[in-house]
């Protein structure tokens, strides 16, 4: 079953031409303040005044530029087992979890002290959840940007 769906988000020529690399790009970026808002609503400090309201737009917005960017083909493409992707995408795949899981250790790792040196430092489970999805998704972030970075787009001329 995972070779069928494998299939389906093989990449083509469209997947890796210009323009749909920077759709991607562009979806990631205006993704990217969703997440921090969402924080800051579950700790109720947005504002209620309008620019509450405009933070709520900006939330619909980039969990909307998330579901775009998350089910795009070259996303999807390298989160599957190597045995379904040819040397090229293997190597791609490998060089951005290299980066991203190296990055992440190097940002996880300062927090996780500064949150062991603060005494009364008490996190519901709610909140560990929420940080523990906040750092999955920074790190699919880092990857797949770095992906982007290092995939050349295939001409739409040609």
């Amino acid at each position: 079953m995972l070779r069928s769906i494998a299939r389906v988000f093989e990449f083509k020529e469209s997947s890796i031409s210009k323009s749909t690399l920077r759709r991607i790009l562009i979806f990631m970026l205006i993704s990217l303040p969703a997440w921090p808002l969402v924080t800051l609503d579950y700790y109720e400090m947005l504002p209620v005044n309008w620019l509450g309201s405009v933070s709520a737009i900006v939330i619909l917005v980039g969990v909307i530029s998330m579901v775009m960017f998350v089910s795009t083909r070259f996303v999807n493409r390298f989160y599957f087992p190597d045995k379904y992707l040819d040397e090229w995408e293997i190597r791609i795949k490998h060089k951005s979890m290299t980066f991203a899981f190296m990055s992440m250790i190097w940002f996880v790792a300062p927090i996780v002290i500064v949150m062991a040196l603060i005494p009364d430092l008490s996190l519901s489970g709610e909140e560990v959840s929420l940080w523990f999805v906040g750092f999955l998704l920074l790190l699919l972030y880092i990857q797949t940007f770095h992906a982007l970075w290092q995939v050349r787009p295939i001409d739409e001329e040609s």
